[in-house]
């Protein structure tokens, strides 16, 4: 025991400063969500180019990331008028629309099935990826204010991936 208590002698306490734990929450959230869409975006292009031909329907996935997209707009109009740094405004937004930046799952369903649905609209693998590309880009407009805003955490981690492949 005495000579683990050597060892610690030299360890700081930590000092709990309440922002640098939401800002360090906030920074992991918004880089793990940028590694859900980047994973999900390349998934389905592998998924293209394996399988072309495929008919799979992805109306379900469409709707979801459409709704990840109009959330993540919603965030982006709003936050001028919300008080304090972007980190509390997100925590705040967060309350009310918890599923702010989380990526939605892409789940599949038989062609056939969506058509004895009757289903006005059909989502194929290409039509998705286009959708995920706009939600890539409204989630690049997401970072790309908070960077103007100096969130130094968050620049340095976005530096290290491209959008597109």
């Amino acid at each position: 025991m005495e000579e683990l208590g050597d060892e610690t002698e030299h360890l700081q306490q930590p000092q709990n400063e309440p922002y640098q734990d939401l800002e360090t929450a906030y920074v992991a959230h918004a880089c793990l969500t940028w590694e859900a869409l980047h994973c999900q975006y390349t998934h389905m292009c592998q998924k293209i180019s394996c399988q072309p031909e495929n008919r799979t329907c992805y109306n379900q996935s469409a709707e979801q990331f459409q709704q990840f997209q109009v959330l993540l707009q919603r965030f982006i109009e709003n936050e001028p008028f919300e008080l304090g740094m972007r980190a509390e405004a997100y925590a705040r937004t967060r309350k009310v629309l918890p599923k702010l930046l989380q990526v939605p799952n892409i789940k599949g369903s038989d062609q056939r099935e969506k058509e004895e649905e009757e289903s006005d609209w059909v989502v194929i693998a290409p039509d998705l990826i286009t959708i995920i590309e706009s939600s890539v880009l409204t989630f690049h407009l997401f970072i790309k204010l908070d960077m103007r805003k100096q969130n130094r955490v968050l620049e340095i981690k976005t530096r290290s991936q491209p959008l597109f492949n």
